[in-house]
């Protein structure tokens, strides 16, 4: 029998994205919206939430198993889909977060997905396989395109606050197939991905199992990171990543 805890409906509620919306909006508008998010967040997400209901598109829930939580604070949700099967896993979506055309897929037990307050999300899948395995996004964090993939047991992608992922990225705890020696050993295990705060993820980047990426660092575009320490403010660049360069900031508008 199929059991689902619901903390706040969903249905027919409004979406917005900043750069889903941007794209329609002059120069001048888009300055201005930079501005509202940064001062005023509480009214951007409303503002932007209205905006959006012209794209109104219907959130779906396929949840199978015992003891599941789904727990959002905003109405923000557009295109959501929570695809859970198993028991004990828990989605949790904070306060005036706004998700449009994200996808939940949960395949195992007692697994979390935590996203924190003021995170906008668009085009993004979080995907657990397997047992106890977690995704968390820190407050104020953007996507525009992301693949999120905590795959084997236990195994965790932890992103810090403010960080801003570009399209087309992939960010991976494990290969989600088994690679082994000539003794049978094998040497492809997954291990946790951890990002600090305000880290910037360019287009079509991959983030492979085991990095570890420093607070207010750049990943370039098209980069590969594998497995590895890299410090804070420094850019990542190339296949396979290196630091390219240290002691750099940045800044989500121009100026």
């Amino acid at each position: 029998m199929d059991q689902e805890k619901v903390d706040r409906p969903d249905q027919g509620a409004p979406a917005a994205s900043g750069a889903a919306t941007a794209g329609g909006l002059g120069p001048r508008l888009r300055a201005a919206a930079a501005w509202l998010q940064a001062a005023h967040p509480a009214l951007h997400a409303l503002a932007f939430g209205l905006w959006m209901r012209r794209r109104f598109r219907l959130n779906r829930r396929r949840i199978h198993g015992r003891g599941n939580s789904v727990r959002s604070r905003t109405f923000a949700l557009n295109g959501v889909t929570y695809d859970i099967r198993g028991d004990g896993n828990t989605v949790e979506i904070g306060a005036l977060a706004v998700l449009e055309n994200v996808t939940f897929h949960i395949t195992g037990h007692r697994a979390e997905v935590r996203i924190g307050d003021g995170c906008r999300l668009r085009n993004a899948v979080l995907w657990i396989e397997d047992s106890g395995g977690r995704i968390t996004l820190g407050r104020g964090t953007t996507t525009e395109g992301v693949h999120l993939a905590a795959t084997e047991d236990g195994s965790r992608i932890t992103i810090g606050e403010d960080c801003m992922f570009a399209y087309e990225i992939d960010v991976r705890t494990g290969d989600s197939h088994g690679i082994y020696d000539q003794s049978g050993r094998r040497i492809n295990a997954a291990c946790d991905v951890t990002l600090g705060d305000h880290v910037w993820v360019g287009t079509r980047a991959a983030i492979l199992k085991g990095a570890v990426i420093g607070a207010g660092s750049i990943v370039g575009t098209g980069a590969v990171v594998a497995r590895g320490d890299y410090p804070a403010q420094c850019i990542i660049a190339g296949n396979p990543g290196k630091v390219v360069r240290q002691g750099v900031q940045w800044t989500r508008t121009r100026g």
